[in-house]
């Protein structure tokens, strides 16, 4: 349901898996992207952080939180979080370009100016 866009249906049964099992990892990252969808980004936030701790190793609810502290203008919340994921994922271009875009890198540049 949340991948065809039926966001208030997938919130729904997502809360009852939750409720159900709480540390579920991926109830709690989908859920949070429910939220997140909805514009209620504190309740999506706690979300991917109770999605960390069932899986710290996990990139996805990570960089779900990292984003949306980019999206919110909380920039310097979410470096830490890339620069830790880009450690431990070096290979995944999304973070490198995300860490980029924070450094102030456009997205489609991959070299130095003048280059």
């Amino acid at each position: 349901a949340l991948r065809a866009g039926r966001v208030a249906e997938a919130a729904t049964v997502l809360e009852r898996l939750v409720s159900q099992r709480p540390d579920s990892y991926e109830a709690n990252l989908l859920l949070g992207m429910a939220r997140r969808r909805q514009g209620r980004n504190d309740e999506a936030l706690a979300l991917y952080e109770k999605a960390r701790a069932a899986r710290p190793e996990a990139l996805e609810a990570a960089y779900n939180e990292a984003m949306l502290f980019v999206d919110t203008g909380r920039r310097a919340e979410a470096r830490p979080l890339l620069e830790a994921l880009a450690r431990r994922f070096p290979e995944r271009e999304e973070v490198r370009r995300a860490l980029r875009e924070l450094d102030g890198v456009r997205p489609d540049s991959t070299t130095a100016p003048g280059r």
